[in-house]
């Protein structure tokens, strides 16, 4: 079973450490507030039994129309990584995530 979209998760931590730790390439430290991973490392009901490889790519939501310039209406989001791939089975091998 795969399960893929926009699962609207977002990162909590404060904008100015997300725009760092993308520039140095932290991703651990950038997934460490990613509340998908939270959830799922925390055992809950969510997604109960589906994987998730590791993000090894700056957070794909959202940008500037037409740029690769992070949100910068007033909203200014959060860059995340909002658009998901999990998979649950047991033959099941991710090859690439990037």
């Amino acid at each position: 079973v795969f399960w893929i979209g926009d699962l609207n998760y977002r990162i909590d931590l404060p904008m100015e450490d997300v725009r760092t730790y993308i520039k140095k390439k932290m991703y651990k430290h950038l997934l460490e507030g990613d509340q998908l991973y939270r959830q799922m490392m925390a055992n809950s009901e969510v997604f109960k039994g589906f994987e998730e490889g590791i993000p090894y790519f700056d957070p794909t939501y959202k940008f500037d129309s037409g740029t690769n310039n992070y949100d910068s209406s007033e909203k200014s989001r959060v860059p995340a990584w909002c658009d998901r791939i999990l998979w649950r089975g047991q033959y099941v091998k991710q090859l690439r995530y990037n």
